[in-house]
């Protein structure tokens, strides 16, 4: 769904020059932000600038890596 975010809460546990690492549930994800190590922080998840690959499938150029099941599949075209 473009324009729709998941948001979810976390802490920063490093910051990089602008590259924050933050601890989401046990998961790093890097994104950019001006927070300082322990800073809890919200993150923005949005549908349109994720991939989906099958689990084992090579080198993304993704920086964040996040597992899932996709239960049904369907392809629209618009």
């Amino acid at each position: 769904m473009v324009g729709i975010e998941t948001v979810v809460q976390g802490h920063v546990v490093a910051n990089d020059n602008g590259l924050a690492t933050v601890s989401v549930n046990g998961t790093t994800l890097k994104g950019l932000g001006t927070d300082v190590s322990g800073s809890a922080v919200s993150v923005c998840i949005r549908a349109e600038d994720g991939l989906l690959e099958q689990a084992g499938s090579g080198i993304t150029s993704a920086r964040n890596h996040l597992a899932g099941h996709v239960p049904t599949c369907c392809l629209k075209a618009y």
